[in-house]
């Protein structure tokens, strides 16, 4: 499935512990940014989008979202010390956006093929845009 981008969907890690944990933090996100279950609904990409605003990333996000929260508020190192110990497909594109990001394009090939995803091309916040669409179903 392509992202507005034009970035597929990474094959799933089929993970449904580590989903469960994201749907989780997600949800917490959602009632806390929105003030009220009833008052407004968030999807889970609003949700993480609001909470790049916040000095500390949700409590409980965790995996290539929670890597990508980090590289999107700069902190690269955090960023990556979080991918390059997850062997899903979605840590792979997270961990492949990072290398890219810094200019190193051997590596970040090497990272976009374990993705299963196509190199990138154009602006860094558009692919990380991309990849938060893919992470968090687009909801």
């Amino acid at each position: 499935m392509a992202t507005p981008t034009g970035h597929s969907r990474p094959p799933s890690s089929h993970n449904p512990a580590e989903e469960s944990k994201i749907d989780a933090a997600l949800s917490d996100v959602f009632h806390a940014l929105s003030g009220c279950r009833k008052k407004k609904r968030m999807t889970a990409l609003t949700a993480f989008l609001k909470s790049l605003k916040e000095p500390d990333p949700p409590a409980g996000l965790v995996g290539p979202l929670l890597a990508l929260w980090h590289a999107e508020k700069g902190e690269w190192d955090a960023a990556h010390r979080i991918v390059m110990n997850d062997d899903s497909r979605e840590a792979a594109w997270v961990h492949a956006c990072l290398h890219r990001q810094e200019g190193d394009l051997g590596n970040a090939g090497y990272w976009y093929r374990r993705a299963g995803q196509p190199v990138a091309e154009g602006p860094i916040e558009a692919e990380r845009r991309a990849i938060a669409e893919a992470l968090t179903g687009g909801r």
